[in-house]
C-alpha cells in the first residue's frame, strides 16, 4: 500500500510537471527529474521551491551534461494530501 502511494505521488507530479512543460525523461519510479536546462535555472527553481518548504535538489554538470541540469524530486508515501497539493501548485510557478 506504502508503494502504491507513494508511485501515486511521483505519477501526479510527473503529471504537473509534463503540464508546466518539463521533461521528467520517462520515469516511472518515486525519484522523478524535471529538466530545467541551464544550471542557473535549476539552482534558482531549486531555491524558489525551497523557500515554499520544498525539497528539490537541482543536479547540475558534471554530474549530467551541460544544458541539462535538472530538479530531482524523492517522493514518498510519507507526503500527505496537504504536502501533495503545495507541491503541485508549486511546480505550477515553475
Amino acid at each position: 500500500v506504502r508503494d502504491q502511494a507513494g508511485k501515486a505521488s511521483a505519477a501526479a507530479v510527473a503529471a504537473a510537471l509534463a503540464a508546466a512543460g518539463l521533461a521528467t525523461l520517462g520515469s516511472t519510479t518515486q525519484i522523478v527529474p524535471a529538466v530545467i536546462g541551464s544550471e542557473t535555472a535549476a539552482l534558482a527553481a531549486a531555491e524558489r521551491l525551497e523557500e515554499a518548504g520544498i525539497l528539490a535538489v537541482a543536479i547540475r554538470p558534471p554530474t549530467v551534461a551541460e544544458g541539462t541540469s535538472r530538479l530531482r524530486f524523492a517522493l514518498g508515501s510519507h507526503l500527505s494530501e496537504k504536502d501533495m497539493t503545495r507541491l503541485l501548485d508549486a511546480i505550477k510557478n515553475l
